[in-house]
């Protein structure tokens, strides 16, 4: 069984040493009772914290998304388990200036194909659910990350395989506050890629990285 588990650490940067102190604040389990997991987290304006992932249910084997309001004090605020006719997980959750919560990964939506599609939810800031979308493509597709664009759209990224059991591609996408597709760009190599973390740059564009499998 796993436990949710958050550490906090406060950093002291010493001004007359080179090496860096560090020394936890707290540390805090959660998920007594399920077999549940932290992929993300996110720290608000009032120093709260969400932090999301995924719960097995213990009679049907699926993995449902699990959002969770944190206290600054590593109190929860409100839990909320998002309950789908299909198993997903979640690997990353992003805000806008609304307040409002996307969380992004891979679902499994249909039983007899054993490939995963990207998934998206939005919720309000309570963690109530707006929206939920499913982008389909060719083979296993997953959302790693996400950031907010600084025309308040999303910069989604992940892998996609160009066709079934092929190598996968690094794509990255930008998305409207609607979950509508605006553009689309894969990155292919000479082997798999896979984007892992994105950054969205003050001009209005996009910094990301990952890795490229090699037969070297």
């Amino acid at each position: 069984m796993k436990k949710l588990q958050l550490l906090i650490y406060f950093i002291l940067l010493c001004t007359f040493g080179s090496h860096a102190q560090y020394k936890p604040i707290w540390v805090k389990n959660y998920g007594e009772d399920a077999d549940q997991k932290f992929q993300d987290v996110s720290f608000q304006n009032n120093l709260s914290i969400l932090a999301t992932g995924s719960v097995k249910n213990k009679e049907t084997g699926k993995n449902a998304p699990s959002l969770v309001k944190i206290s600054s004090g590593g109190m929860p605020v409100w839990e909320k388990i998002i309950d789908l006719p299909f198993s997903c997980t979640i690997e990353t959750l992003v805000t806008d200036n609304e307040s409002h919560i996307y969380l992004g990964g891979a679902t499994l939506d249909d039983p007899y194909l054993p490939y995963t599609d990207f998934f998206l939810i939005k919720t309000n800031e309570k963690g109530d659910t707006l929206w939920s979308k499913i982008i389909k493509g060719p083979g296993y597709d997953r959302i790693n990350h996400m950031k907010m664009s600084q025309d308040h759209n999303l910069f989604v990224g992940g892998f996609q395989d160009v066709q079934y059991y092929d190598e996968h591609r690094a794509v990255i996408m930008k998305l409207d506050t609607a979950g509508n597709q605006l553009w689309k760009y894969t990155y292919s190599g000479s082997s798999g890629e896979e984007l892992l973390t994105i950054h969205a740059t003050a001009d209005g564009g996009v910094a990301f990285a990952g890795f490229e499998r090699t037969t070297k």
